[in-house]
């Protein structure tokens, strides 16, 4: 189908540029999910989904491409599980200055699994501006994403975020996320709707990761909450995740 040649095309080139020799590092990812959440919205309706990535890191450019899918596993009606639902293409650059990061990137995303794809309403680009004031505690940051969907879309969402890691008994350190995503309008398929803006997600997560010679395994907690209902009626949505990555080359 077209939707699984785009993704082996997409993969494709990213290994060949990894293969090409391309100073950097290459980065395998293979996660399972038992839900996936974006931006509030409770994307399977609570169904798990296999969501591999692949990221190629140009050396210290500060320069990343990434490819990520999703698939997923249980609840696909007539759609078979080896069909692609969302790949999401991703390009950014970050740079330090003095006691921040700054990072610029451009996004393609699109959702094989809404009706009418390749149409408007299945795929968007967005932009990406974000500040990290990477000296403080926790990190504080505020990401800006812009989409440029002429027909629905969001409109703009800013992300408030930080994170912090904490010592344990054990090799393996526990991280500890918080955000707060503002969504200028929630994502509408026809841009006539009636559509409001607000805190569209909060959301805390806790993961830990162990390695094991090449591969590094990571499992995860998160609990959103979801204050616009216009969003998801579910107010609070639970997930987990394992995922086991391994990196390739060098910076």
């Amino acid at each position: 189908m077209k939707r699984s040649k785009k993704a082996v095309i997409c993969l494709s080139i990213v290994l060949f540029a990894a293969a090409g020799g391309v100073r950097g590092e290459l980065i395998v990812d293979g996660t399972l999910a038992t839900d996936y959440v974006w931006r509030g919205f409770d994307v399977l309706g609570g169904r798990p989904a296999f969501q591999p990535s692949v990221t190629q890191i140009f050396g210290r450019s500060g320069l990343v491409a990434n490819a990520w899918f999703s698939w997923g596993l249980t609840g696909r009606g007539s759609s078979k599980v080896t069909d692609l639902d969302e790949m999401d293409l991703t390009l950014t650059w970050s740079h330090p200055l003095g006691p921040v990061e700054v990072t610029a990137g451009l996004f393609h995303l699109s959702w094989f699994n809404l009706p009418g794809w390749p149409d408007n309403s299945s795929t968007t680009y967005e932009a990406l501006a974000e500040v990290a004031v990477v000296e403080l505690p926790f990190a504080p940051t505020i990401a800006l994403n812009c989409d440029f969907n002429p027909e629905g879309g969001d409109g703009p969402y800013i992300l408030l975020s930080g994170s912090r890691d904490f010592a344990t008994s054990s090799e393996a350190p526990l991280t500890m996320t918080l955000s707060a995503g503002y969504m200028d309008q929630e994502w509408a398929l026809d841009e006539k709707e009636n559509r409001k803006a607000g805190f569209s997600d909060i959301t805390l997560g806790l993961h830990t990761y162990i390695v094991t010679g090449t591969l590094v395994w990571t499992t995860g907690f998160t609990a959103t909450y979801v204050p616009l209902e216009e969003i998801n009626p579910d107010r609070f949505i639970f997930s987990g995740r394992l995922s086991v990555s391994s990196s390739y080359g060098r910076r």
